[in-house]
């Protein structure tokens, strides 16, 4: 669907990039809205390479490779600047999950 920076939904969209919403009195609440912005803020590589974020678990996650687990909603915008930090240094390569859950610390798991 697509929504305004209010959370009112404007219309319903194919292909939407936030799934698993939650409504809260026909609007998407304000923190899945500024996780929308943040994400459109991402450099668009990295958007393609992370092409949906996913809330349904009531946690946000980055669907691509490697998986990037965000956290609470509300958290997603510093996470996201994270997940941007790692992908310019060249870090996210080699790993097939990335945790950003906990508070200062950053999780790279291999594949096995």
């Amino acid at each position: 669907m697509w929504v305004d920076r209010e959370g009112v939904i404007l219309e319903e969209a194919r292909g939407a990039r936030i799934g698993g919403v939650f409504l809260v009195e026909g609007r998407v609440p304000e923190e899945v809205v500024e996780a929308g912005l943040a994400w459109e803020r991402l450099p668009a590589l990295l958007r393609e390479r992370y092409p949906k974020l996913d809330f349904s678990s009531g946690e946000g996650v980055a669907l691509g490779t490697p998986t990037v687990f965000l956290g609470a909603i509300c958290q997603v915008p510093e996470k996201l600047g994270i997940l941007t930090e790692l992908w310019r240094a060249g870090l996210l390569e080699g790993y097939t999950a990335v945790d950003l859950r906990p508070n200062d610390v950053v999780i790279l798991k291999r594949g096995g």
